[in-house]
């Protein structure tokens, strides 16, 4: 059985305890453009509690369905934002792009050239470039670290195109407006 709380009760329970306790803590706190999200309490050398807070809303918050008969209505600046996460979702691609084509070329020109050395290696660092390749396209692009993402933090190479076609749509709304 669960039982909705928000993070800011949570907060409090915590807190709380750790008083009772004679605990000295740091608190971090990372809000998003939904509010409060994550919080991090600092116990001492490496030890840290989190604690998350993510609704299905909040998740699927980048993406919107548009229903033809019941158009929602937006500002200006929802436009703005969506457009400056879209991007950013373009800068990490290129970026993540940049480097895991350097190493696919490298991979691939060590196994061009690496024959006289030993024929066999040559075909496995080639094949296995080769094989790196979808991979590269389809693993997402992450903007920070993994411990707390959501959907504008990361971006998957291969959906570019649609990105920028996005993109180019988003500016049109924004003059517009």
């Amino acid at each position: 059985m669960s039982f909705p709380l928000n993070i800011e009760k949570i907060m409090e329970i915590a807190e709380k305890f750790f008083k009772c306790k004679n605990a000295r803590f740091e608190v971090k706190r990372f809000r998003t453009r939904y509010g409060l999200r994550y919080i991090e309490y600092g116990l001492g050398f490496l030890k840290k509690i989190k604690i998350f807070s993510y609704m299905l809303k909040s998740i699927l918050s980048v993406y919107e369905l548009k229903l033809p008969e019941k158009p929602k209505i937006r500002d200006r600046w929802d436009y703005v934002l969506e457009l400056q996460i879209y991007e950013k979702m373009v800068e990490m691609i290129k970026r993540a792009m940049m480097i895991r084509m350097s190493i696919l070329t490298t991979l691939f020109l060590i196994g061009v050239f690496v024959e006289e050395v030993q024929p066999g290696l040559r075909w496995l660092l080639i094949s296995f470039a080769l094989l790196l390749l979808p991979i590269v396209l389809i693993f997402p692009a992450l903007r920070g670290g993994c411990e707390f993402i959501e959907p504008s933090e990361w971006a998957i190479p291969i959906l570019y195109p649609y990105y920028k076609v996005r993109i180019k749509r988003l500016k049109e709304h924004c003059n517009e407006i």
